[in-house]
């Protein structure tokens, strides 16, 4: 019985998708979250229509001037590179690795080398760090190694990402005369001065929730530094119910965990007392969703407004949100569009 539950409720969100691009990249979350299989998952994601930037080896690529290009990690992350690289048409000369048992073979046709190869017999080559842990270490050894520091590119997270050229968030409807707009998870505020250029302006108010202190001080400066109106910014994360939270900080991943080391507020959206219509919802609270989501099933019955909620950070997302939306709206329609060259960033948008 629980597997036919499963089955209806995949069923029932499948009707609701509205385009092509949405039911595939839905089968292949779904595929994802069962398999943790990435391949089906890119696969649907190469055949969206995106042009894909990537900054930091776009200035990277344009600096160097080693006679070829080494990568230098052939575990998780330095596949995730490679990924990117080969979005942008941009060729390995050699992968290198630690691992002996790799030293010598070939990896997609090419030959892994040992870091001190790189550094007795390669220092003219640029090398692009692919991996998470040990990138500190890497860029020493190489700078130990006398390589120019424009020769190394350390990427800022994990690995290199490339993101879609399409406005997150706000890629699927237009804008409504006076919106009023609810960024649940705004952390640093661009998503609120992607809402005012998106909208032109025209906008009622915006309510931003934001638990760190120093995240809801830096948007308080940014709203004083445009000369931005009508933002109000709710020092709490958004929840099911009002409750005293667990945090993690983690940059734009910071999230509520049990073990975490901060205390912050949870707050319901529908205790915000938002008396005029919202017409746009946007959550992305780091696995936090279902909870938001619960806390703010008045709002959503009652004002029925747009929504992009983020559908990747838990396996199950990919199901019970969509489901548990429209258990509030049965009437919504769905689209999925992902922003990412890699599994973060996939957007579900609502809409009647």
């Amino acid at each position: 019985m629980k597997k036919e539950k499963i089955y209806d409720k995949i069923n029932r969100i499948q009707a609701a998708l509205q385009d092509e691009q949405s039911r595939n990249l839905f089968d292949a979350r779904l595929h994802y979250s069962i398999t943790r299989n990435n391949k089906t998952f890119y696969d649907a994601v190469d055949l969206c229509e995106n042009q894909w930037h990537c900054s930091g080896l776009e200035q990277f690529l344009s600096q160097t001037n080693g006679k070829g290009i080494i990568l230098w990690g052939c575990g998780y992350h330095g596949m995730e590179t490679k990924r990117v690289l080969d979005l942008f048409h941009c060729n390995i000369d050699y992968f290198c690795d630690r691992d002996h048992r790799k030293i010598g073979t070939k990896i997609h046709g090419i030959p892994v080398i040992s870091p001190e190869e790189v550094f007795d017999q390669y220092s003219d080559y640029s090398v692009i760090l692919g991996s998470g842990i040990y990138k500190d270490e890497m860029r020493q050894a190489l700078l130990f190694h006398n390589f120019p520091e424009n020769n190394i590119l350390y990427p800022n997270y994990s690995h290199l990402q490339a993101w879609s050229d399409k406005k997150q968030y706000f890629d699927v409807f237009k804008p409504e005369p006076n919106e009023l707009f609810i960024d649940a998870g705004s952390f640093d505020g661009e998503t609120i001065l992607d809402f005012i250029d998106w909208s032109g302006g025209n906008y009622n108010k915006i309510v931003a929730m934001e638990p760190f202190k120093e995240m809801k001080e830096k948007i308080d400066r940014l709203c004083s530094e445009k000369h931005l109106k009508r933002v109000f910014v709710e020092e709490a994360a958004a929840w099911d119910q009002e409750e005293e939270l667990f945090f993690t900080e983690d940059r734009a991943g910071s999230r509520v965990e049990t073990d975490g080391m901060i205390r912050i507020c949870g707050k319901s959206i529908d205790s915000l007392k938002i008396n005029d219509k919202v017409t746009f919802l946007k959550m992305d609270v780091e696995g936090s969703e279902w909870k938001a989501l619960k806390g703010a099933k008045s709002t959503i019955q009652r004002d029925r407004p747009r929504l992009a909620v983020s559908l990747y950070h838990k396996p199950e997302d990919i199901v019970e949100l969509p489901y548990y939306i429209l258990e509030l709206v049965p009437d919504y329609k769905f689209y999925i569009r992902h922003y990412t060259s890699d599994l973060n960033e996939t957007v579900l948008y609502a809409v009647l």
